[in-house]
Formats: structure tokens, C-alpha cells, sequence
């Protein structure tokens, strides 16, 4: 399993709890923002997700002191002047100053900000995803049966006995089914077949992955040639001058050979040139 997967799962995990059956409408939107945040920063945007009166309402022991509510936040540090360090109502921890000129709307983490002042374009992302959400949401309760079932076919097929990488393989097909979701049109004929075809090319793909890593762990090894074992092989030659001896000049090894022309050269320039 990849990391994004692993932090999919783990967050999907987290909404069921936190959430209950409202979860499944997120799932979507969870896959696409697990490819940029960390699992933590994914728990804190689930947090958002809860009902405005399910959050726990922040104690006020005094405008100024930790635990003091300021706008939907609440102080947890002073950290010198009008500086403090602060718990956003999604649960993100930020750092910012307390002037109270600050209006009631900016008193939140940079994220529900953002989320505050989303442009028509990404409103109309968000719309989307939870169009498709709805429709996964749908397919996953006609289909998930099949689903399954060619995972537990396909784990059985290869010994793959344990539960929890069963779950995780089950959610890892499900994530590919949502990434195509948009593809689907009625000419391709029954969302059966379509979620099918998915789920049966996203196991081919990883165990095709796996298998190939396995035979190469485990391909037999090329011994160095003889002689030093410790010397790493040369590399073959490529070109026509690595293969052919060097040319003889006809003389003895310790006669030097003299360059004429170099010779003129530093009598008519009179420059001398170090050997």
C-alpha cells in the first residue's frame, strides 16, 4: 500500500467514528485531500465537518487567559503581547495576534478561512465532488458485494490470509473506482460492469506490481569474474578504439618521443613549455 492509500484509510477510519453513516458522503472529498495533507491535518478537517452545536464550547476563564474563547478559537498560549498561540473549532492549532480589531469572521486557522472564501470555480469543484460522492455512496451499496467478493477471490488465489491487509486491499480498490468515478456514462453500459472491470484491473495492477518486485528480490545472482571479488566488473566496451590495441611506434620503451613542431614553435616564440 502507498502512503496516500494508508493515509486514506486511516482517515475514512476516523470519519466512521467521528461522523457515523454522514461519513460515506466524504469519502470522495477525502481521497483528494489525502494527496496533499498529512493524516493529522485530515483529522482536523474532518473535526470541521461536525455539526456547528455537536463542537465542544470553549470554557472562558477571562478575555485574556488560556482557555478564553476568542471568536470561534480558543487561547492555549501566551506568547508575548497580543501573540498567542491558538485552537481553531476544527481543532487546528495556529499562532496568530489577538488585537481586537480582528473581526469575528478572520478569528479561525488559514484553512477555514480559505474554506470561507472559496471562489465560484472551486465551488463548483466541491459541487462536483459531492455529486460523485453521492453516486459512489450509491454504487458502493449495490456493488460493494462484488467488490469484495473479487478481493477475497484474488487474496485466497495467493495466500493472502490476513484480515486487516484484506480491508485495506478492499478499501485501495474502492480508492481507484472513486478516481474514475467521472467516467462512467450509460454507454458503457451497467454501473456493474463498469465497477467490475475497475476493480478487476486495479487487482491485476497490483499484484502484476508485486509480483514483478518479488522475482527480482529473489532472480538469481551474476558472480563477478575471477579475481578480485571485491573489484566491481568493468563495463563492456562500446565503441571500436576501446577494443583495438594501441598502435606500436617501432621504438623502445624508453626512447622519448620528440614533437618537432612544438620544438620551432618555442625557438621562434622563445617561450619555454613545462614537460
Amino acid at each position: 500500500m502507498n502512503d496516500q492509500t494508508s493515509i486514506y484509510f486511516a482517515a475514512t477510519c476516523y470519519a466512521c467514528e467521528l461522523l457515523g453513516d454522514a461519513a460515506a458522503k466524504h469519502f470522495v472529498r477525502l481521497y483528494e485531500l489525502s494527496k496533499y495533507n498529512t493524516l493529522e491535518e485530515l483529522k482536523s478537517i474532518i473535526d470541521s465537518w461536525l455539526p456547528r452545536e455537536s463542537r465542544p464550547k470553549p470554557q472562558a476563564s477571562g478575555d485574556w487567559a488560556p482557555g478564553a474563547a476568542w471568536g470561534d478559537a480558543v487561547r492555549v498560549e501566551p506568547l508575548g503581547g497580543i501573540f498567542w498561540k491558538l485552537k481553531c473549532a476544527c481543532g487546528k492549532v495556529f499562532k496568530l495576534s489577538t488585537n481586537d480589531t480582528v473581526p469575528e469572521n478572520r478569528r479561525k486557522c488559514s484553512t477555514c478561512i480559505l474554506a470561507d472564501e472559496l471562489s465560484e470555480g472551486k465551488r463548483e469543484i466541491v459541487a462536483k465532488l459531492d455529486a460523485t460522492t453521492l453516486t459512489v455512496l450509491q454504487w458502493h451499496n449495490r456493488c460493494d458485494r462484488l467488490v469484495w467478493s473479487r478481493v477475497h477471490r484474488a487474496c485466497d488465489k495467493r495466500g493472502k490470509t490476513d484480515p486487516e491487509f484484506r480491508r485495506e486491499f478492499h478499501a485501495l480498490v474502492w480508492t481507484k473506482i472513486v478516481a474514475v468515478a467521472d467516467q462512467y456514462t450509460p454507454e458503457r453500459g451497467k454501473v456493474s460492469g463498469f465497477i467490475g472491470t475497475v476493480a478487476t484491473n486495479a487487482i491485476a495492477d497490483y499484484f502484476k506490481v508485486n509480483d514483478n518486485r518479488e522475482k527480482l528480490t529473489q532472480g538469481p545472482m551474476v558472480p563477478l569474474p575471477e579475481g578480485d571479488k571485491n573489484r566491481i566488473a568493468a563495463a563492456p566496451a562500446t565503441r571500436t578504439e576501446e577494443i583495438l590495441p594501441a598502435k606500436k611506434t617501432g621504438l623502445p620503451p624508453d626512447v622519448e618521443v620528440v614533437d618537432t613542431g612544438r620544438e620551432a614553435w618555442d625557438k621562434k616564440t622563445g617561450r619555454a613549455w613545462a614537460n
